[in-house]
C-alpha cells in the first residue's frame, strides 16, 4: 500500500459531447488514476487517443460527464467555475505546447501574473518572479518580451511561471513538441530538477515514448481507456540518453567521413565494392539512397545510415576511375 499522499485522484472518468443528441459522442471511458505527492508521470497515446481530453480534466478546463475527481483533497465534480478558477490559480501550474505568453509584457510580468490573480502583493510576487526565472536560467533575460526570445527560452519562463504560486501539481502538455531536439532535452532536464531537488508533481501528457520512458510511471491511454501502466526509467533513463548521445556521435561522424571518402573518392577497394553494389539497383533506388541518406547524415544518427548516404550519393552521379596500388576484387563474388 502507498503511503504517499493522493494529489490526483480519479474513479469512472467519463465524457461526453453532445449529450443527449443524435450525434453523442463518448470519448473517454470509466478512467480510474491516481497520481501520488512527487511522482513524475507521464500520460502517452498516439492522437485520437483520448490524452488531451483527460488532460482539459486533470487540469480542471473542462468538466467530466460522469465519475468522480479528487484533486489535493477537493472534490472537483461538486465545484463552480469560480471555484474552478481558483483551484486552477492555486493547485495546477501549467506548461503548453506553444507557451502561452502574453506577448506585449515581459517575461517578468508573465511570470508575476498567476500571483497577481492570487492577491500578492507587487513587492512579493516581483521577488518571487526573479527568484524562479534565475532558477530556470532566464535571470539576464527577464526584461525581455516573448517576441525577443527563442523557444527554448519560452518555455523556461513557462515553467517559472508554472510554479509562481508553488502548486500541487505541474501540468505539462507536450512541453517539447515546438522545440528542436537539443532545446527539448534543456526542458525535459528542468523538470528532471524541478522534480529531484523541489519534490514536484509533475505530469508529462506526450505522444512520445522517449519521453516518456524519463518519467517514473508510464499511463498508456488508447481509445478513452487506460490500457496500460509500467515502470518508466525516471532521471537515470535521462541521464543515460545523454551519455550515450555524446558518446557515439564523435564515433558516427568519424565513420561518416570515412564513408564519404571512401566511397566517393574509390581509392580503395572499398569504394569500388560499394560501388558495384549500387550499381545493381535501379537508378531510383540510387536517388532515393542520397536523399535518405543525406537527411540522415544531417540529423546526426547512426553510421548504417551515414554509409548508406555516401554510398547512395555516389551511386547517384559518380562512375569509378581506375583503381590505384591494389588489384580489384572479382565482382561475381559481391
Amino acid at each position: 500500500m502507498n503511503d504517499r499522499k493522493e494529489i490526483i485522484r480519479m474513479s469512472g472518468i467519463v465524457k461526453k459531447f453532445n449529450v443527449g443528441a443524435e450525434n453523442e459522442l463518448e470519448i473517454l471511458h470509466g478512467i480510474d488514476l491516481t497520481v501520488y505527492e512527487g511522482e513524475f508521470v507521464a500520460v502517452v497515446g498516439e492522437s485520437g487517443s483520448g490524452k488531451s481530453t483527460l488532460m482539459n480534466i486533470i487540469g480542471v478546463l473542462d468538466r467530466p460527464t460522469e465519475g468522480r475527481y479528487i484533486l489535493d483533497g477537493i472534490d472537483i465534480s461538486t465545484m463552480h467555475d469560480k471555484e474552478l478558477s481558483k483551484i486552477r490559480c492555486d493547485k495546477i501550474g501549467f506548461v503548453f505546447q506553444t507557451f502561452n505568453l502574453i506577448p506585449r509584457t515581459t517575461a517578468l510580468k508573465n511570470v508575476e501574473l498567476p500571483m497577481m490573480y492570487a492577491g500578492h502583493s507587487g513587492s512579493s510576487r516581483t521577488k518571487r518572479a526573479k527568484e524562479l526565472l534565475q532558477t530556470v536560467g532566464m535571470g539576464e533575460r527577464m526584461t525581455h518580451r516573448p517576441n525577443e526570445l527563442s523557444g527554448g527560452q519560452k518555455q523556461r519562463v513557462a515553467i517559472a511561471r508554472a510554479m509562481a504560486n508553488d502548486p500541487a501539481m505541474i501540468l505539462a502538455d507536450e512541453p517539447t513538441g515546438a522545440l528542436d531536439s537539443k532545446t527539448g532535452r534543456l526542458v525535459m532536464d528542468l523538470f528532471h530538477q524541478l522534480h529531484e531537488q523541489q519534490g514536484k508533481t509533475i505530469v508529462l501528457i506526450t505522444h512520445s515514448e522517449q519521453l516518456a520512458s524519463e518519467c517514473e510511471r508510464i499511463i498508456t491511454i488508447s481509445d478513452g481507456m487506460i490500457i496500460g501502466e509500467r515502470k518508466g526509467g525516471g532521471a537515470r533513463s535521462a541521464h543515460l540518453l545523454k551519455y550515450y548521445a555524446g558518446h557515439f556521435r564523435p564515433l558516427g561522424k568519424q565513420n561518416a567521413r570515412f564513408a564519404h571518402y571512401a566511397g566517393h573518392h574509390h581509392r580503395n577497394w572499398i569504394g569500388h565494392r560499394y560501388y558495384d553494389r549500387g550499381r545493381q539497383h535501379a537508378k531510383l533506388d540510387d536517388f532515393q539512397h542520397a536523399e535518405h541518406g543525406r537527411e540522415q547524415y544531417h540529423g546526426q544518427l547512426n553510421t548504417k545510415e551515414r554509409l548508406r548516404c555516401a554510398r547512395g550519393r555516389r551511386n547517384a552521379d559518380v562512375s569509378p576511375p581506375k583503381l590505384v596500388g591494389r588489384r580489384p576484387f572479382n565482382r561475381q563474388h559481391d
